[in-house]
């Protein structure tokens, strides 16, 4: 004897669920102060503070955007 299958569900409401970002990569710290430059060593230095500030916000919102990308299975 065959077995019937089980009718076929109906989806009624569809939810959508926001993802889950952490909130240290919602933020960048603030950009170094601008120093009294007497000096080309300081002008150096506050240029790589500035690199270094920036390239981790580009990493924040890079791990961001890839958190918005993932796909449903």
């Amino acid at each position: 004897m065959q077995r019937s299958s089980p009718p076929p569900k109906t989806i009624e409401k569809i939810v959508y669920k926001s993802p889950i970002i952490a909130p240290e990569l919602l933020t960048c710290e603030s950009l170094p102060i601008v120093p009294k430059i007497t000096m080309q060593s300081e002008v150096a230095t506050y240029v790589v503070e500035l690199y270094e500030t920036a390239r981790e916000c580009f990493k924040h919102l890079g791990m961001v955007k890839a958190v918005l990308e993932v796909k449903a299975p």
